[in-house]
């Protein structure tokens, strides 16, 4: 119905989380993730331990992070770019950008 051939189906979204901030809502479908087609959630981890893997150490990496989410109630497409900083203790995810 949505020409849609892979991706994620959203469970649920978190209370003024990141996601509910970028209007992610339950049903919609994250479709890819910097570019490469997911669906499975095997797919995502291992796209974000790979890109995560370069960065571990520095304290001032910054990952751009792209994320192709499909909205059902929209019947929108749309790439939100976040960028996180990433270190052996963690990331902390800083602002959206639209595209």
């Amino acid at each position: 119905m949505y020409n849609i051939e892979d991706g994620l189906v959203v469970q649920e979204v978190s209370k003024r989380s990141c996601a509910q901030k970028l209007g992610i809502r339950e049903g919609d479908i994250i479709e890819s993730f910097n570019g490469e087609c997911i669906s499975t959630t095997l797919e995502l981890e291992n796209m974000l331990l790979s890109i995560c893997k370069g960065p571990f150490g520095d304290l001032n990496a910054k990952v751009d992070i792209s994320v192709g989410v499909f909205h059902i109630r929209k019947q929108l497409r749309r790439n939100v770019v976040l960028t996180a900083n990433v270190s052996e203790h963690g990331e902390i995810v800083r602002g959206p950008r639209f595209s």
